[in-house]
């Protein structure tokens, strides 16, 4: 079963929480999940402003935020030049540019791990609060995967 993005807005002029899940998995970014995050960030961009939330948290379910993307699928294309550029550019980047785009303030609030994508997601809100203990890193390269110029 993979991993799942949720947003919780109930009432206009007030926060909305985003949480990653992907249990068992320490939360690790599936490609449906980086989709979801940017149809999430899209649609909270398009909200009228009297509609909108004033802040959206970001956190990870199960004291975890995120622990990368979900090194299963990267055997499908890791060494595939061509689909790991689509990879990079067509799943990845549109998710942290719909983030980056957003005018809604966005606080991450970390716990647990905060590694690869779980970090170019935090890399994107505009404050990161890190409960004591979180851990962070980018250690992609040691998989023979690197992080795409643009996402640095």
């Amino acid at each position: 079963m993979g991993g799942s993005v949720a947003i919780d807005h109930r009432d206009a002029g007030t926060l909305a929480r985003v949480t990653l899940a992907n249990p068992g998995k320490h939360n690790a970014i599936d490609i449906a999940m980086w989709r979801a995050l940017r149809a999430i960030f899209e649609r909270l961009q398009a909200l009228p402003a009297d509609e909108a939330p004033r802040v959206v948290v970001v956190s990870g379910a199960g004291g975890q935020f995120a622990s990368g993307g979900d090194i299963v699928e990267f055997v499908d294309f890791r060494f595939d030049e061509a689909r790991l550029h689509d990879f990079h550019e067509n799943i990845v980047a549109p998710a942290l540019g719909a983030m980056l785009a957003c005018d809604i303030p966005l606080i991450a609030q970390i716990d647990g791990a905060c590694i690869g994508g779980g970090l170019e997601i935090a890399a994107c809100c505009d404050i990161r609060i890190a409960a004591e203990g979180s851990r962070f890193g980018a250690p992609i390269a040691k998989l023979g995967f690197p992080m795409a110029p643009g996402e640095l």
